[in-house]
C-alpha cells in the first residue's frame, strides 16, 4: 500500500477561501508539488511565491508534461486547425 498513513484534502482553488486554505497547508508543509499548465498556479495565488512566503524552507516542485518554457504539445498546434487531437496521449 503506497499511500498508507496519508491524508488528502479537497480544496477548490476558484473560490475566495481557497488559495488561503491551500497557503496555510504550505506554512507548516515540507514538500509541495503542482501540475499545473505555467502560470496557471501564479494566477490562482498558490504559486511559489505565494507559498514560500509563508514558507521559506518550502520545496516546492513542478511536474508538467511539457515543461514550464518548453514546446506546446502537438494537439495544441495552433497551425493546424482542422487536425483532431490525438485519440490517444501518450
Amino acid at each position: 500500500m503506497t499511500n498508507r498513513n496519508k491524508r488528502s484534502v479537497m480544496i477548490d482553488l476558484k473560490s475566495p477561501e481557497g488559495p488561503q486554505a491551500v497557503r496555510a497547508l504550505a506554512a507548516r508543509a515540507e514538500i509541495l508539488v503542482e501540475g499545473y499548465r505555467p502560470g496557471v498556479a501564479e494566477r490562482l495565488g498558490v504559486g511559489p511565491d505565494a507559498c514560500m512566503s509563508a514558507n521559506p524552507a518550502l520545496v516546492y516542485g513542478r511536474m508538467t508534461g511539457w515543461g514550464q518554457r518548453g514546446p506546446s504539445p502537438p494537439w495544441r498546434d495552433t497551425t493546424s486547425a482542422t487536425s483532431p487531437p490525438p485519440a490517444h496521449c501518450p
